[in-house]
């Protein structure tokens, strides 16, 4: 049976693995940044239907583990992701410019964190939804299996 920390590790390489399909594109520094937020994005997602049903009982499966309604979001995010991640590049590429035509250490500092957040931030949104599903999957699985709705 799946408990936390399978589900985090699950969601963790999940979410890096997703990350990496989206970023694919993206030169390689980019890619291994986004990886990471991947990760991130991954466990915090594999562990997400847990804060929307808490388990208090091995009944504990609601809204955040039935099958239409998780469906249903994670077509409507995975619709927007594209976007979601095209604009965190965008500004991430903003933020290198910034950094580049900036005249002190800290503006550059300050500029090249900010571009690193996004990078991971574009990363972490692709790792979100495969951790969730992940988590999902793996309850499946499970003598309880998952409600239709709630």
């Amino acid at each position: 049976m799946a408990n936390g920390k399978l589900h985090a590790a699950v969601g963790g390489t999940v979410g890096g693995g997703f990350a990496y399909i989206t970023a694919v594109q993206q030169p390689p520094p980019q890619v291994v940044l986004e990886i990471i937020g991947g990760c991130f994005g991954g466990v915090v997602g594999a562990k997400a239907p847990d804060w929307v049903d808490p388990p208090t009982s091995p009944n504990h499966r609601g809204i955040g583990h039935g099958a239409i309604p998780v469906s249903v979001v994670a077509k409507w995010y995975l619709d927007n992701l594209q976007s979601w991640q095209t604009e965190c590049r965008v500004m991430a590429e903003d933020h290198a410019r910034y950094r580049n035509q900036s005249q002190t250490d800290l503006e550059r500092m300050w500029h090249g964190f900010l571009e690193m957040m996004f990078r991971l931030f574009a990363g972490f949104l692709a790792g979100l939804p495969a951790g969730y599903l992940s988590h999902i999957g793996l309850d499946v699985l499970t003598p309880k299996c998952l409600p239709v709705i709630c």
